[in-house]
């Protein structure tokens, strides 16, 4: 693989890291957030309509009471969402037509209130359940994100680690192949097998040193040499010092 490349991926890995991190903690936070929205949008909203329905029954019914209390029901009604909070609307309904047919009937208000309490503390439980679960998400949601946070860190410390050494390890044996051949030992061989052009350097540098070998040993270099060492003998004779 050529070193362009091999940065290429490995620099984009580390960023799919971080981006795949960020993106989990992003999403945590962003349920957490929706999920507490909704437990204090839904269940909040209930227990205040029927509080204002019990603080108006407190003063006795009349017509615009009755109007507070119709207007509540129907905010109400439009805003179930737990299991078993519509029966209790609806038995609130009809607890309160009886309660406008006969105002002075205490039996009547009261299941009427019976009904109210038991929508509070149904939204009230609602409310302390979903606080638990929003609880045990961000939990786990803070083991997901140190487990991938850990993991995203020994890759890119991997990377630290090993990136230098594989990129400087082939420029350190090409040097040391060009300091071998430049003090005239023309035997040594640079080995490198990483497939980058590194690879094609050394390949092109022992058959360089083996031609240079070749020629070494050849009869040429011989014939060189003995030449090289008349011309010394030769020097010496007319130097009659």
């Amino acid at each position: 693989m050529k070193t362009k490349a091999r940065l290429t991926l490995w620099l984009g890995l580390v960023t799919l890291l971080v981006a795949v991190l960020g993106a989990i903690a992003l999403g945590t936070i962003w349920n957490l957030r929706v999920g507490t929205r909704d437990v204090l949008k839904a269940n909040y909203n209930s227990i205040n309509y029927v509080q204002r329905m019990l603080q108006t029954l407190e003063g006795g019914l009349n017509c615009q009471r009755w109007e507070v209390l119709q207007e509540q029901l129907a905010l109400q009604n439009a805003n179930v969402t737990e299991p078993g909070e519509a029966e209790l609307s609806k038995d609130l309904e009809q607890g309160m037509h009886r309660l406008m047919a006969e105002p002075a009937d205490t039996a009547a208000l009261g299941r009427v209130r019976s009904d109210l309490y038991s929508i509070i503390e149904l939204n009230r439980g609602a409310i302390e359940h979903k606080a638990n679960s929003m609880e045990d998400r961000a939990e786990k949601a803070f083991t997901w994100i140190s487990i991938a946070g850990a993991l995203c860190f020994l890759i890119a410390f991997t990377l630290f680690l090993g990136l230098p050494e594989q990129l400087s390890e082939p420029i350190r044996k090409l040097t040391e192949g060009i300091d071998s051949i430049a003090k005239g030992n023309y035997r040594g061989r640079v080995i490198v097998r990483d497939g980058s052009e590194f690879s094609h350097m050394a390949d092109r540098f022992n058959a360089m040193a083996e031609e240079l070998e070749r020629w070494q040993n050849s009869s040429l270099a011989r014939i060189m040499q003995e030449k090289a060492r008349a011309e010394a003998v030769i020097n010496s004779l007319r130097d009659p010092s």
